[in-house]
């Protein structure tokens, strides 16, 4: 009988077989994205969707939309250096009428890092990273 494997190996082993490497490294950006943008930012504008090497940023309005827009090359940059790949070549807006306020990223990266793990958190943190990797792999798959 085989030695069981662990979910991680079994992903890297697919995501290299399947050559998905700079796909999934391109999501890495839902991770980090309020550490480049700022936690205030990242409450009102949010990437949503990466379609092949374009990453769209869902804002709540025109306005958000105009001051991202102005800022896109910096924020394409900063992006690309936090990205072992090829990363994005280009950043769109769009306006999102059914976002109001992004919940998403209110907690700082600072405080969770010092926050102690305890076996609630571990799970929720579970459901998250499965839910997002469901979503990862349906970007990839398109």
């Amino acid at each position: 009988m085989k030695k069981p494997r662990s979910l991680g190996s079994l992903l890297d082993d697919i995501i290299s077989r399947r050559k998905w490497t700079n796909k999934f490294d391109l999501h890495k950006v839902f991770g980090f994205w309020p550490e480049v943008v700022g936690r205030d930012v990242a409450r009102w504008a949010v990437p949503s969707i990466i379609r092949g090497r374009i990453l769209w940023i869902s804002v709540v309005d025109s306005v958000w939309m105009q001051q991202l827009y102005m800022q896109k090359m910096l924020l394409l940059e900063k992006i690309n250096e936090r990205l072992s790949g090829s990363g994005f070549t280009d950043l769109r807006f769009q306006v999102d009428s059914n976002m109001i306020y992004s919940d998403y990223y209110s907690t700082e990266p600072e405080e969770l890092k010092d926050r102690e793990s305890s076996s609630k958190d571990q799970a929720d943190f579970r459901k998250k990273l499965d839910n997002h990797l469901r979503e990862v792999f349906r970007h990839i798959k398109e």
